[in-house]
């Protein structure tokens, strides 16, 4: 009867672990989660005069990192001076001044992050901004900083918010790079631009779009530890990235269920492996206790 009890215990516990791997991978997709239209570079509410807008994908991708800029502090700075450092870095190119959008995005960006409470910008990744306005001044960037590390609430933004301006040919040359399609608004001194985010890995390589005016916590995170290598992130955000892929037409991750069900598979391997070796040792040491013979 003991043995019995033993043996249910050890099958309810080998249930509770696969129900646990999946429920890793098979964990719902939020609301904010709902899929984009990614072919609409600008939201319908904001899409007057963007006739020439588009976003051009260039992933993978090494984009050039020798492009000269202006810091908040008004240091000059070489784009290369952000990546190599082992981690991801996000990039919003926007205008300061820009009345509605840029600040939505930024803001979205911001909030999310804030949700992503064990990746820290700063510490885990970067984030820059950098105004496609050749005329904006760096005392402008400067202010945008400082509400935004205010607004991020942790100690590490001030080392990981970024905020640039440059010239023409710089900035230009920057949006080609990531395939940034935008325009100056004809009788307007206003931009006209994509909403998105460019996710690079470590090394200046375009990993990842990220499209929208909002952004879920799972789509950042998942985002980051891509674009990461494998070097942030934890144990289950490996494996939720197992189940999980770049849906193309969404523009956001969705589940993979045939690489859950592989998963799957092998964790159900494993557990009734462990416990047929585990029986088949049992019975052994059985044997051996007892001194019984086998023919």
């Amino acid at each position: 009867m003991i043995g019995l009890l033993k043996q249910t215990r050890l099958l309810v516990l080998s249930a509770a672990v696969a129900l646990g791997c999946g429920y890793v991978c098979a964990d719902t997709v939020k609301p904010a989660d709902a899929p984009i239209n990614r072919y609409e570079p600008v939201p319908e509410k904001f899409r007057n005069n963007t006739d020439k807008v588009a976003i051009k994908e260039r992933l993978g991708q090494a984009i050039k990192t020798n492009l000269t800029f202006t810091d908040s502090n008004g240091q000059p700075v070489v784009f290369s001076d952000y990546f190599n450092k082992g981690r991801p870095v996000v990039l919003q190119m926007g205008y300061f001044r820009c009345p509605q959008i840029c600040d939505i995005v930024s803001g979205a960006l911001v909030g999310t992050a804030r949700k992503v409470d064990d990746l820290t910008i700063g510490k885990d990744y970067d984030v820059i901004f950098v105004s496609i306005d050749p005329t904006e001044k760096w005392t402008l960037a400067q202010e945008k900083k400082r509400n935004y590390v205010q607004e991020y609430d942790r100690s590490a933004g001030v080392n990981g918010f970024h905020f640039l301006i440059g010239e023409q040919s710089q900035i230009a040359s920057l949006a080609d790079e990531i395939g940034f399609k935008y325009q100056k608004v004809e009788g307007l001194n206003e931009f006209a631009h994509p909403t998105m985010l460019t996710v690079f890995t470590p090394e200046g390589k375009v990993s990842r779009y990220l499209y929208g005016v909002e952004y879920s916590d799972r789509t950042l995170r998942m985002a980051l530890v891509e674009a990461g290598q494998g070097k942030i992130g934890n144990a289950v955000d490996q494996i939720v990235m197992m189940c999980y892929h770049w849906n193309e037409y969404a523009g956001m991750y969705t589940k993979d269920w045939m690489a859950i069900m592989r998963l799957g598979g092998a964790v159900s391997v494993l557990i009734l492996g462990s416990f047929i070796g585990l029986m088949l040792y049992r019975e052994k040491r059985f044997r051996r206790t007892h001194k019984i013979l086998t023919v």
